[in-house]
């Protein structure tokens, strides 16, 4: 390809399969489309060819901008206490959990949602899989033991909290867009891992406790959490005649049925309404919910 001067090595795309026959040294970027294509295949039994691939050196305050509101962002841990970071977009998660439920994509699929904790386990074995595969595929490669060691270690369900979790150093950075199932379905996934050395190699908490740490500190945040009773969906023309002493039906399960709700409706645990001292109070049954804390440990 002929030299650019438009053309940065953040804007570097991959958009097509080298001539038949011809031997490509193997570079960090083919590294990981080669990785992500077998890990696909073997985890999933799923076809995946890479679009687009941008590769690039990134920073610390440009991580947490990556994804969109549904996106799953794993934190990735590594040798010597190194953290990384890998983020799966809504539409991607959406269509490993349709492969991996149904065997095949179908049409435009379901609307992305936040991933639950079922769903990051789902994805946990994909994300290993592809970094054990980049590793592997990038052992023989000159300077590239920063890709080596990764696994999927927890969840971070708010952006802003990246910070406290990751490095304040140099990031190697890559954002690929994916085709999946010949055509049927496309998904971003951004992936960053540290530069070895450098004053802050360890990562932003050390070799230990940086999980601990961030726990520590993200649990004094307030969290809005909503007890609802019950969802009506009544006509427009019904809603506007409404005068005080007017009855609403709900139906009969309520007081045993009441969800705790947090951002986007996520159910943090259900329960039953009763009394405490005298005051209103729900009696919480976390048995069979599906909680998805700020941080969900392996």
């Amino acid at each position: 390809m002929p030299d650019d001067p438009q053309q940065t090595v953040l804007q570097r795309k991959l958009v097509a399969a080298p001539t038949s026959g011809a031997r490509v040294a193997m570079s960090p970027a083919r590294a990981l489309e080669q990785g992500v294509a077998r890990a696909a295949q073997d985890e999933l039994g799923l076809e995946v060819a890479l679009k687009t691939l941008t590769e690039g050196p990134i920073g610390l305050e440009d991580l947490a901008g990556k994804g969109d509101d549904n996106a799953l962002r794993a934190l990735l841990t590594g040798p010597e206490g190194r953290v990384g970071l890998m983020v799966v977009s809504g539409a991607l998660m959406g269509a490993i959990l349709e492969q991996r439920m149904t065997g095949g994509l179908r049409g435009a699929g379901a609307p992305p949602r936040p991933p639950t904790r079922i769903d990051v386990e789902i994805g946990r074995d994909l994300i290993d899989r592809i970094l054990r595969e980049f590793a592997a595929l990038m052992e023989p490669v000159g300077g590239g033991d920063w890709a080596r060691g990764f696994r999927f270690e927890t969840t971070v369900l708010d952006p802003r909290l990246l910070r406290f979790a990751l490095g304040d150093l140099g990031y190697n950075g890559f954002e690929a867009t994916l085709d999946m199932g010949a055509g049927v379905r496309q998904g971003d996934f951004f992936l960053a891992l540290p530069e070895t050395g450098g004053p802050d190699a360890e990562g932003a908490l050390g070799k230990t406790g940086w999980s601990a740490a961030l726990r520590n500190t993200v649990m004094g945040a307030e969290m809005p959490v909503d007890a609802v009773f019950a969802r009506l969906t009544l006509p427009l023309a019904a809603v506007s005649d409404w005068k005080p002493g007017d009855m609403l039906p709900l139906p009969r399960h309520t007081l045993d049925g009441v969800q705790l709700e947090g951002a986007n409706r996520v159910v943090l645990a259900t329960g039953r309404l009763g009394q405490a001292r005298g005051d209103k109070a729900i009696r919480i049954n976390l048995q069979g919910a599906d909680l998805p804390p700020l941080l969900t440990d392996r």
